[in-house]
C-alpha cells in the first residue's frame, strides 16, 4: 500500500433517529391505556375469574402500542387502539362473563358485586361455611336458563337452623332421593307443573342415594322450557347445605 495514500479515519455509527413529538406523545397515551386494561384484566382474574378474553385484549393493545413508535400516522394507529378498546374492551369489562366456578370463598363478594348483587333471597352465609365451600354462576342466555347458587357444609346445629327456617318458607318440600335430572318431579296431578332444580357438586350423582336431604322450595314458575325456581336444600346429618336460584 501506498504510504503516502492518506488514511481515511473511522467512521462513528450514526445515533438512530430520535422518535417524532407526535410519535412520543400518541406512544406514551397508548401504553398508559394498555397499562390499565393490563391492570384491570389482572384484578380481574384473580377477584372475580380468569378472563381470558380481557388477557388477550392486553396483548394486542401491547402489540398495538409498539405500532404506534414507528408508525409514519401514529395519531391513526392511536385511534385504532381506541376503537379497539370502545368495540371489545367495553363489552369485555361489562358483561357477566359466562361462567364463574370458585371454590375461595374471600371472593364471593367481589364476584356477587361484580354480578350486581345476589339473589334478594339469599342470607348471609359467610359465617356458616366451615368446608366444601363452592360458587357457581351461569348468565341466562337467550334459551339457555342460567342459575346462581352457593353450596358448603355447616355444623349440624347451623343446618337444622336452615331447615326449620326455610321449612316454614317453602311452597313445596321434596325429599331430594325423589328427585331426579332425567325425569320430571311433577308437582300436580294433572302432570302440568313441573320442578325444575340447579344443583352443584355437594351431592351424590345418584340422588337416589341422599337419605336426609331435603329441598325446600321457595319459588317455582312450573315450566319444563323455562323452569325458573328458588330452592334451598339441607342435609342436618352431614351438614351440606345449597342455596339455589334457577333461571
Amino acid at each position: 500500500m501506498d504510504e503516502t495514500q492518506a488514511i481515511s479515519p473511522q467512521q462513528e455509527p450514526s445515533p438512530a433517529p430520535e422518535l417524532p413529538q407526535k410519535n412520543k406523545v400518541c406512544f406514551i397515551i397508548g401504553a398508559i391505556l394498555a397499562a390499565l386494561v393490563g391492570l384491570a384484566a389482572l384484578v380481574y382474574s384473580v377477584a372475580i375469574t380468569i378472563g381470558l378474553v380481557k388477557l388477550v385484549l392486553t396483548g394486542a393493545c401491547a402489540l398495538q402500542t409498539f405500532r404506534i413508535r414507528r408508525a409514519k400516522k401514529p395519531g391513526e394507529e392511536l385511534a385504532g387502539l381506541i376503537l379497539l378498546l370502545i368495540l371489545v374492551g367495553i363489552p369485555a369489562f361489562t358483561f357477566a362473563p359466562l361462567m364463574i366456578e370458585s371454590g375461595a370463598l374471600w371472593k364471593y363478594p367481589l364476584q356477587a358485586a361484580y354480578l350486581r348483587g345476589e339473589p334478594d333471597w339469599f342470607p348471609n352465609f359467610e359465617r356458616s361455611v366451615e368446608s366444601d365451600y363452592h360458587f357457581s354462576f351461569m348468565p341466562s342466555i337467550m334459551q339457555g336458563t342460567g342459575h346462581f347458587s352457593v353450596s358448603f357444609v355447616t355444623s349440624q346445629e347451623q343446618a337444622n337452623g336452615y331447615a326449620s327456617e326455610y321449612s316454614q318458607q317453602a311452597v313445596y318440600t321434596v325429599p331430594l332421593r325423589e328427585y331426579s335430572h332425567s325425569s320430571y318431579y311433577y308437582l300436580d296431578a294433572e302432570q302440568k307443573q313441573v320442578l325444575s332444580v340447579y344443583t352443584g357438586q355437594l351431592w351424590a350423582k345418584d340422588f337416589a342415594e341422599e337419605q336426609t336431604a331435603v329441598m325446600y322450595v321457595l319459588s317455582t314458575n312450573g315450566d319444563w322450557n323455562h323452569p325458573h325456581s328458588s330452592v334451598v336444600i339441607v342435609d342436618p346429618a352431614t351438614g351440606r347445605v345449597e342455596f339455589s336460584q334457577l333461571g
